[in-house]
């Protein structure tokens, strides 16, 4: 695990001057036109601070993750998005600036380093000392390195851009609009992160059944998980959507719940998020790493998407983007990998997992729409 330390150190750092560089320039004109340039800088230097620290966190989840405690991982991610997402509303709808909101969320966010890495110092059954020599840390280190980088980038990647995108859409939407898209991005990441552990805590299970290639027990511990998981989903986006609208009034918040509309889009971006995110940890047990890919083209189609949508249909273009990027490559790309890996068929497999669940959340969104 030593080893693992100064890759983690690297890419934190590498992803520190990116944003610092390229990330400056791409914000450069946005901010500089903004209303109040000094707050919206300091939010951006917040921003890219406690991303490259977040990155380094990651090491603390690889050895918590490699010592089995998924379990406790995962609590202790919803117990901070949690906080996060309430602490954030609070800031918002107390009226305050851009630069609150980004200090508030970043910093609960980044709290998650520190509880991980508390865990890990007091797991003294799993200390694991220093390798002898330096040839073995060498060898370690040429070993994990291949997956260690393409799993940190596309962290990066499919974290960063999502929150990237409020500080991007922050300097060209009016102050409702932001707060509203804040509030819908931050409550779906919050339901996103519950839904991960009814699968997720299966993944040390998954690999152990793939190393002893015992195949159809990985498929059947597969679908518990994701079946388990979509249900989550859909109950916590259609709950939300529900009890939202009526909360926000019941605190007679200036901040508005979003149409039902948008908030079925990003309900769906990221119904493709999971059933995609799945697959690919799914595929992962393999020790084949293809994160980069899949979220590094998904970024770019984002991107892309906003770039030509934001002056035709405004604040809607950052779900469509999402969905955009999710569905139209995000999703079948790594399901395809684990299909093709474990010898499945997409009718076979998702009549019962991801098409019930997809149709539930369409038909949960138009009853709330009917409501």
């Amino acid at each position: 695990m030593l080893a693992m330390r100064p890759i983690y150190v690297i890419l934190g750092l590498v992803s520190l001057i990116l944003m610092a560089t390229l990330g400056t320039w791409s914000v450069y004109g946005a901010i500089s036109r903004s209303s109040d340039p000094v707050a919206h800088w300091i939010a951006w230097v917040v921003t890219t601070i406690f991303c490259s620290v977040i990155l380094y966190g990651n090491y603390y989840v690889a050895f918590l993750q490699g010592t089995n405690q998924i379990a406790l991982l995962q609590q202790v991610r919803i117990a901070t998005s949690l906080m996060a997402l309430i602490a954030t509303s609070l800031v918002v709808l107390m009226g305050s600036d851009l630069l609150n909101v980004v200090l508030t969320y970043q910093s609960l966010t980044a709290s998650n380093v520190l509880i991980n890495a508390l865990l890990v110092s007091k797991l003294n059954r799993y200390r694991i000392d220093r390798p002898e020599g330096k040839k073995d840390l060498h060898d370690v280190w040429r070993m994990v390195w291949p997956s260690a980088w393409k799993s940190a980038v596309g962290i990066v990647l499919s974290s960063g851009l999502i929150q990237v995108s409020g500080i991007i859409y922050a300097q060209v939407g009016t102050a409702e609009q932001v707060a509203t898209y804040l509030l819908s991005l931050q409550l779906i990441l919050a339901v996103s992160a519950i839904s991960q552990a009814p699968f997720y805590t299966s993944i040390p299970l998954l690999a152990r059944q793939y190393a002893e290639r015992k195949y159809k027990s990985l498929v059947e511990t597969a679908r518990v998980g994701m079946r388990r998981s979509y249900l989550v989903y859909v109950i916590g986006v259609t709950l939300t959507a529900l009890l939202g609208p009526h909360l926000l009034d019941l605190i007679h918040s200036s901040v508005n719940f979003p149409r039902v509309g948008f908030w079925a889009l990003i309900g769906g971006a990221f119904f493709f998020e999971r059933f995609g995110a799945m697959h690919l940890q799914l595929y992962s047990v393999t020790n084949q790493i293809v994160w980069h890919i899949a979220n590094g083209v998904t970024g770019l189609i984002m991107v892309v998407s906003v770039g030509m949508l934001y002056p035709i249909i405004s604040e809607w273009s950052f779900p469509v983007s999402m969905l955009s990027g999710y569905l139209g490559f995000y999703a079948w790309y790594s399901a395809r990998r684990s299909y093709r890996e474990l010898e499945l068929k997409f009718f076979d497999f998702e009549k019962t997992l991801a098409l019930p669940a997809l149709f539930a959340l369409c038909l949960a969104m138009f009853g709330v729409e009917l409501v």
